[in-house]
């Protein structure tokens, strides 16, 4: 998944495969937090709630294929973009 998001245009990709990391990631407040499908459910709702009234969007991903994430993340660059014009 990093190799596929990294090559967007300008796009600094961070993964992390634990909770501990997440947090410490999240505390840089990214535009976009992309969780797949292995995060629980109640720990995706957590997330949100501590993201609120952050700069950060959280965007879950459910699987597909590659290009289909790409232009999921784009689209949604592209409209903040767009929004902040």
């Amino acid at each position: 998944m990093k190799r596929l998001l990294s090559r967007g245009k300008d796009w600094s990709v961070q993964v992390t495969v634990n909770e501990e990391e997440t947090l410490k990631a999240l505390e840089s407040k990214p535009d976009v937090f992309l969780v797949g499908p292995g995060a629980s459910q109640e720990l995706i709702e957590k997330w949100r709630r501590d993201l609120m009234g952050t700069p950060t969007t959280l965007i879950e991903h459910f699987g597909g294929g590659s290009g289909l994430l790409y232009n999921e993340i784009e689209e949604y660059l592209q409209s903040k973009e767009q929004s902040n014009d």
